[in-house]
């Protein structure tokens, strides 16, 4: 088995210590950003249990899909087109006539109400792969037993992420939709894999980058009344600015291009006082600027002067070699705005509540703010 630590941990010096809070960290970010189906207070039972990475994401699927599938599994109407003994449904009068010899058999086509549904056939092929790979007993156990209750369902060969892209979820299937989210981690860049000889691998990876975005948009969110500074408290928060997307042009069409979404974007009526977006990027104290890329900058640069905003921070992570934040300001030169970049600390126990006070605390100092210009 090989583990690869987010790179925030380079340089620290105690591997074992950081595997354990790497993954406690990495669940707690899953869970807080919605990406898993789990509460935050039942991580850490999980994790005594002394579980590889992929036995306790089984365990969270295996468990939450039983769950539900206890409920009542989610059924929808399904075209089929057979060749049965009877007449069902539509009768395909003008393919039957091309049948000579087999009059006591009609075409027909018909909706089916079932179960057997592109929806529940990832499930079954999830389920399957799992039963396959896991070797802890309690999760083996449970999957036997959403083998029997899926058995129904079509097991399809093969399948793949942009596959399970395409399949909606609605109304009748929302409740699924958190485990069904579990189910694309699985999927997404080939986690089942086959390769020399008939030894089947499992791996798994993050994108980093995304999982910082989405974690601290939705911790900003779900504290936001102790992270925002008294004179934030009536702005509105508009993750990847929804309801407020601008353009930096229009083509020959007169269409526009080039969208600007920064990840989150604090709105006072029509006004933008501060946008925020985070990178999952390692800055350097002893680089010039920390090593804020020009790239990020005129992104940053742009967000500015598109949304008439006074103040952008890019938020990156703290590195183990980094013993107190980083900080940079940056004026615009002939415009009252500013473009800073700050660090937050990803390796302190914040599944903890002094941990996630802590957390909450820089943040509440980064977007309170100062520069060193007043």
């Amino acid at each position: 088995t090989i583990q690869i630590l987010p790179k925030i941990y380079k340089d620290s010096p105690d591997i074992n210590d950081d595997l354990q809070q790497a993954s406690r960290n990495l669940l707690h970010m899953l869970a807080v950003s919605g990406q898993i189906p789990i509460n935050e207070q039942d991580i850490n039972p999980l994790l005594k249990k002394e579980l590889s990475w992929f036995e306790i994401l089984t365990r969270i699927f295996a468990n939450h899909l039983m769950h539900e599938w206890q409920k009542g599994q989610y059924r929808s109407y399904t075209n089929r087109e057979e060749n049965l003994p009877v007449l069902k449904g539509k009768w395909k009068i003008e393919k039957q006539i091309r049948r000579v010899g087999m009059l006591h058999r009609f075409d027909v086509v018909y909706d089916d109400f079932s179960g057997d549904n592109p929806f529940n056939r990832v499930f079954r092929f999830v389920v399957e792969r799992l039963w396959v790979f896991s070797r802890d007993s309690e999760n083996r156990r449970v999957l036997s037993c959403l083998r029997q209750w899926l058995d129904e369902i079509q097991l399809v060969p093969r399948l793949s992420l942009g596959d399970v892209e395409q399949i909606p979820v609605n109304r009748l299937n929302q409740r699924f939709e958190p485990v069904f989210n579990l189910a694309k981690l699985f999927l997404d860049d080939g986690a089942f894999q086959l390769i020399a000889g008939s030894e089947n691998t499992f791996s798994m990876t993050f994108d980093m980058n995304a999982l910082f975005e989405s974690f601290l948009i939705s911790f900003i969110k779900k504290n936001f009344q102790r992270i925002l500074p008294d004179t934030h408290q009536n702005f509105d928060l508009v993750p990847h600015s929804r309801r407020s997307t601008y353009y930096l042009a229009i083509d020959h069409s007169k269409k526009n291009a080039f969208q600007l979404q920064p990840d989150l974007a604090f709105r006072e009526g029509s006004d933008f006082p501060l946008l925020m977006d985070a990178k999952y990027k390692m800055l350097d104290r002893d680089a010039a600027r920390l090593g804020v890329s020009q790239d990020d900058f005129y992104q940053m640069y742009a967000y500015a002067h598109r949304y008439n905003c006074s103040r952008v921070v890019l938020v990156y992570p703290e590195t183990a070699g980094t013993s107190v934040p980083l900080f940079a300001s940056f004026r615009l030169i002939g415009e009252p705005k500013f473009i800073e970049a700050r660090t937050v600390n990803l390796k302190g126990e914040f599944w903890t509540p002094s941990g996630k006070a802590q957390l909450i605390n820089e943040l509440h100092t980064i977007l309170e703010g100062h520069n060193e210009y007043g």
